[in-house]
């Protein structure tokens, strides 16, 4: 089948909503290739829009979304009811939950990603990261602040002001984040790290983390950089360092690679005299209830995930199938107690979960099925 003629078949299938999740990626790879083409002239898009009913939405909203959609700032080739289209586009965007939407009436607290895409949110806004898409990141009011693709999202430009992006990664996934002051920051999978889109308006760079991440700060001696997780701040002002604060672990993790950082509690305010001081190659421990640890560490151990590579250090097998579930984003249903009160060293590097499995059967004797994403180790 011509390109030209999968395009339209594509197109119609879309707007009627049924496409399959592969043929979605196909149809938005199409789409980059024809934008610009006679295929895009005014009559056939609205030839095609027309033969769903339409809905009300603001004209200014359809605008930024239709615009958001073609990622391209082109005029048309000819006037059209873009209302129209947008608002066919959005109302098919929210149902299928693939690629931009608004969401006005619905919480965006409990949504961490959809369907393994990665999401950005802020205010009655929603955006799914598609896999090797590129497109712009925009402001509220329609300006182009960045750009992301696939795994990776760049800020370059400020906005005017204070406001708050949270970007969630799901399971399985890794994601790149550079902010506007040129810090560099690596989320584990199943994180989220809330960051601001405006650092002139403040005095300090706060960001809020859950979950893992590698932090390569941009240095600034007039605004420190603070990250706040699990009852802990870390504040620098230009190093890196590894950030462990899963819900599952028993304690709150900071490794320090380079430069020097304080860490101290988020009940206490900030006092360069009565902080835990960390230097490179030392890891800063937190408890809830308990006072904050140091320890030297070989601190490759806890950043290797950044490649791809599993390494436990005194780890339950309990810890260890979270996070194996959560880098593989699989689920796995442990019915051996026993099983998940021993503790190992392991480098799996970057195995398979299907020979990681393997792995631990013949060291400990178990039998488990796994199919379908579901793994259940047997009593």
């Amino acid at each position: 089948m011509k390109a030209e003629t999968r395009f339209k078949t594509l197109f119609s299938k879309y707007l009627k909503g049924n496409c399959s999740p592969a043929e979605i990626e196909e149809f938005f790879e199409l789409w980059k290739q024809f934008e610009g083409t006679s295929l895009f002239e005014a009559d056939f898009i609205e030839n095609e829009a027309s033969k769903l009913p339409s809905a009300e939405f603001p004209v200014a909203k359809s605008e930024q979304v239709f615009k958001r959609i073609t990622l391209k700032k082109k005029p048309a080739r000819k006037q059209f009811n873009v209302l129209k289209i947008a608002a066919v586009f959005i109302g098919l965007i929210i149902g299928t939950g693939l690629i931009w939407f608004f969401n006005q009436t619905t919480s965006l607290n409990n949504t961490n990603s959809n369907d393994g895409f990665a999401v950005i949110k802020r205010e009655g806004l929603k955006d799914i990261i598609l896999d090797n898409t590129e497109m712009p990141i925009l402001s509220e009011q329609g300006d182009t602040i960045g750009i992301r693709k696939g795994g990776k999202i760049q800020y370059t430009k400020e906005v005017e002001s204070l406001s708050y992006n949270t970007l969630y990664v799901p399971k399985g996934k890794k994601m790149e984040l550079s902010l506007a002051d040129g810090s560099h920051i690596h989320l584990n999978s199943g994180s989220s790290i809330r960051y601001p889109l405006n650092f002139k308006s403040s005095g300090k760079r706060v960001v809020t983390l859950k979950g893992e991440a590698y932090f390569e700060v941009a240095k600034d001696s007039l605004k420190p950089f603070i990250v706040s997780a699990s009852g802990v701040n870390v504040q620098v002002l230009g190093t890196s360092f590894n950030f462990n604060a899963y819900q599952e672990n028993p304690a709150t993790e900071v490794v320090l690679v380079e430069g020097l950082v304080a860490m101290y509690k988020t009940t206490d305010a900030f006092k360069a005299d009565d902080t835990q001081l960390l230097r490179p190659g030392f890891k800063g421990g937190y408890t809830e209830g308990k006072e904050i640890t140091k320890v030297a560490v070989d601190t490759d151990t806890y950043t290797s995930w950044r490649y791809g590579h599993l390494i436990y250090r005194n780890k339950t097998l309990a810890q260890i199938f979270i996070s194996l579930e959560r880098n593989f984003n699989i689920e796995i249903k442990n019915k051996n107690t026993k099983l998940a009160q021993e503790v190992i060293n392991a480098n799996f590097g970057s195995e398979s979960i299907e020979n990681i499995m393997e792995y631990l059967h013949e060291i400990y004797d178990f039998e488990y099925t796994f199919k379908d994403n579901l793994l259940i180790i047997k009593e």
